[in-house]
């Protein structure tokens, strides 16, 4: 299934990383979509207000973007 494209669990909130994930991609760089909205928006801390919550969440996207540039050959 050369041209199929796999949906990757585990990115963030279920533990795994972006770069153990690669080995799921094609030599093209693309096939598989990575979940990670979880390891995005959720939050142990439920004290947390409302502008510590986005800036937390802009930070988590934030770092999630750098590390999937630094494992990408393509621009993300």
């Amino acid at each position: 299934m050369p041209k199929a494209i796999f949906f990757v669990p585990g990115i963030g909130a279920q533990g795994g990383n972006i770069k153990d994930m690669m080995v799921n991609l094609n030599s093209d760089g693309l096939g598989a979509i990575f979940p990670i909205s979880r390891g995005i928006t959720y939050h142990k801390d439920l004290s947390l207000s409302e502008q510590d919550y986005c800036r937390i969440l802009k930070e988590q996207a934030t770092g999630f973007v750098l590390s999937f540039k630094t494992h990408f050959k393509t621009s993300v």
